[in-house]
């Protein structure tokens, strides 16, 4: 399974967490704003120990990288890496980079407002040498494990964009366990699968038939009061605050529809086609996401 994607859908903290926690072993290549050549950051067994950006040291360059990621981004597995330039632990690497990344992008994959935050059950041994700031010890000291997002926000003084990013810096520390997504993200994800599966049956049908199919689908979602549009590659929803739960079963209802629509015009058998082409062209990071969502049930015959 590759690993490759867009930035607009992961932010790039999101993508080292996960090469780290999956211990994997190559290099990361990253798009940069206003820069032909790509950003490389290398791993070894889940360790980020070399990065490479113009001519600078590999710290410096690491945290240019991710200053500048903007674009797509492409892991490359290799059995070894044999240019270790990089000595700060990855917790401290990652920490510092949360820290660094615009609050902006922090909101914007974050978590729900009503999570419920719990500690880590077994925290890194090397996160114990991370120095926190005032406001992240502020934040953690009121994670129990029953507040939720909105009640730390209001028991530290902070707005919820401002807790959002520190939680994102805990996470990357492994103090804080990986909280549920945001609505956002949802639907972020049901509409990358919905944009695959019309771009696989595009290749199957031509662009014609594929347009038709995409206006009967815009149809089915006016006439179920939804509330919902699929445009130019985006699922637009006014509606993705509330229960978790609630909002990927209705994902998983426009989803439902879609697969139900294309059966219709090609039968079974072509749908399944579709489907592991579907599969081929996801990344392994966006799989991940598709079955925590339960996505791919829909698929399940």
């Amino acid at each position: 399974m590759s690993l490759h994607g867009s930035l607009d859908d992961f932010h790039l903290i999101e993508v080292l967490q996960f090469l780290v926690s999956a211990q994997k072993t190559g290099i990361l290549a990253v798009d940069l704003a206003g820069e032909k050549k790509p950003g490389e950051i290398a791993f070894c067994a889940g360790s980020i120990v070399q990065a490479k950006y113009q001519k600078q040291d590999a710290e410096t360059a690491f945290y240019a990288i991710i200053a500048k990621a903007e674009g797509n981004f492409q892991f490359n597995e290799k059995s070894t890496i044999k240019q270790k330039g990089i000595t700060t632990p990855t917790v401290e690497l990652l920490a510092n980079s949360s820290r660094q990344s615009d609050p902006k992008d922090t909101a914007e994959t974050g978590v729900a407002l009503d999570a419920v935050i719990h500690l880590a059950s077994n925290p890194p041994e090397e996160s114990a040498a991370i120095e926190l700031t005032p406001e992240e010890w502020r934040v953690l000291m009121q994670i129990d494990g029953q507040h939720t997002l909105r009640q730390i926000a209001e028991a530290a003084r902070m707005t919820p964009a401002q807790v959002s990013g520190i939680l994102h810096t805990l996470t990357g520390i492994g103090l804080v366990e990986k909280a549920p997504h945001s609505g956002k993200k949802l639907r972020r994800v049901a509409a990358l699968l919905c944009e695959r599966l019309l771009d696989q049956y595009r290749r199957l049908r031509g662009p014609k038939i594929a347009a038709q199919l995409e206006m009967d689908f815009n149809a089915w979602l006016a006439q179920t009061g939804l509330s919902l549009q699929f445009v130019e590659g985006e699922l637009r929803d006014p509606e993705t605050s509330g229960d978790l739960d609630e909002i990927a079963t209705r994902y998983r209802r426009v989803l439902e529809a879609l697969v139900t629509i294309i059966q219709e015009k090609i039968g079974q058998k072509h749908v399944d086609r579709v489907w592991q082409n579907t599969l081929k062209n996801t990344s392994e990071l966006e799989l991940n996401l598709i079955e925590e969502f339960r996505f791919d049930k829909v698929f399940s015959h």
